[in-house]
């Protein structure tokens, strides 16, 4: 992670600030993806992941039903 300059995201109708950006290895069941530009939020308490954005970086579709939610490729292969 590297300091940046403090600035303010919006998240459900809330300001949070972020102090740090960086590159995470997010890990589902076995398999493991690089994840850039990831936002450090201080005391947050919980991890937050944009579908949107993942899509889009991606050029994928997410699917998701009551418990559980997939990333799908144009070629029709699981991402995670």
């Amino acid at each position: 992670m590297v300091k940046i300059r403090r600035r303010a995201i919006k998240v459900r109708g809330r300001r949070l600030y972020v102090d740090s950006i960086g590159i995470v290895k997010m890990k589902v069941t076995g398999e493991s993806l690089l994840l850039d530009n990831v936002l450090y939020v201080l005391n947050l308490g919980a991890n937050l992941l944009s579908s949107h954005r993942f899509c889009s970086d991606r050029k994928c579709l997410s699917i998701f039903n009551d418990d559980m939610m997939w990333f799908v490729s144009d070629n029709k292969q699981v991402i995670l």
